[in-house]
Formats: C-alpha cells, structure tokens, sequence
C-alpha cells in the first residue's frame, strides 16, 4: 500500500509521521519498540518487537541500581 497523501520526515535520527497518521489503528502504542531486519532479498523492514523481546530489550538498555531499597 503506498501512502503518497502522507507528509513524512526520515532523517538519521528516525522517521517522524504525518500527524493524520493514526498509528492506534496499526496496533502501535507509545513505547512500543522496533528493529530493523533485512531480509535474504535485501529487503528492509522495520518490524515491531513482541512483549517479551521488547521487555528483554528494555531491560538491557535500561541501567539499574542494585543497591537502591525496593519497596
């Protein structure tokens, strides 16, 4: 499907959507997380991690203090 009534910005610092865009139709909330995959066609898509890998992701991104109380 192509979008070409869509005002997109993609720089080196990600994409920014059309603000008509309703992303909630999609399934997307915010905080949701994406990688990048490149098929053996050489074709690339973003694709949005599932709970777990994105849970396993934040988890390794996010730094946590170990010695903080924990309520």
């Amino acid at each position: 499907m192509r979008h070409l009534d869509f005002d997109w910005d993609l720089n080196e610092q990600g994409l920014t959507f059309d603000k008509e865009l309703n992303t909630a139709k999609l399934g997307w909330e915010i905080g949701d997380y994406f990688k990048l995959v490149k098929f053996d066609d050489g074709t690339e898509k973003l694709i949005k991690l599932d709970v777990t890998e994105a849970f396993l992701v934040k988890g390794f991104t996010n730094s946590v203090d170990n010695n903080k109380k924990r309520d």
